[in-house]
């Protein structure tokens, strides 16, 4: 997989090569031409002319995947002069195989490392957000909980307290219950409206 420096070299002088042609009106035209967007004004806010379209095809793609380096990659004028450079060239040159080969390497771990640091990262938004939805699932349970065993509460008072009426009527028949009421309270042997 490999190249050696004569390959290297062969190649990126090809490219110099290219770079030195004169650059063709009509292929510049063509590319201004793909750039533009059609647009219905009514739709959008802003001028037609000032969208861009990516052209879907350039002269250097094809449907086969190259690399940009590949010797048969072909290369548009344009991109051959701003987007390999001179001082890119002489340092391809210059450099030995084995530390192109640990730049990207490195370039390919920085890649991973990137996009393992995303993935934590929405992970660790997913389970905040799983804890929080917990959170309030518990809280919303506990809350209609507490209600039912208040109204449970509330029932069984007032049930013994029918009952406690009645043993009182049983026992005592002329005891005046009227003013009996589950909401009054005795306090200093009065009772009271809680």
């Amino acid at each position: 997989m490999g190249m050696s420096k004569q390959d290297l070299a062969r190649i990126l002088k090809s490219i110099r090569a290219l770079m030195l042609q004169p650059v063709v009106t009509e292929a510049l035209v063509q590319v201004v031409d793909a750039m533009l967007i059609p647009s219905d004004d009514e739709e959008t806010m802003s001028e037609s002319g000032l969208k861009f379209q990516r052209p879907l095809l350039l002269e250097g793609s094809n449907s086969v995947c190259q690399s940009f380096w590949d010797s048969s990659y072909r290369h548009t004028t344009y991109s051959l002069a701003h987007n390999i450079f001179e001082g890119d060239l002489q340092c391809l040159l210059n450099q030995d195989m084995s530390s192109v080969q640990e730049d990207i390497c490195a370039f390919l771990h920085k890649a991973e490392i990137s996009r393992l640091t995303s993935e934590l990262a929405e992970m660790e938004k997913l389970r905040r957000s799983l804890k929080e939805e917990e959170v309030e699932e518990k809280e919303k349970a506990w809350k209609e909980h507490e209600e039912r065993y208040a109204n449970e509460v509330a029932t069984t008072n007032g049930v013994g307290f029918e009952v406690t009426l009645e043993q009182i009527r049983l026992l005592c028949h002329s005891a005046d219950l009227s003013g009996m009421d589950t909401r009054k309270v005795v306090i200093d042997g009065n009772l009271v409206d809680g």
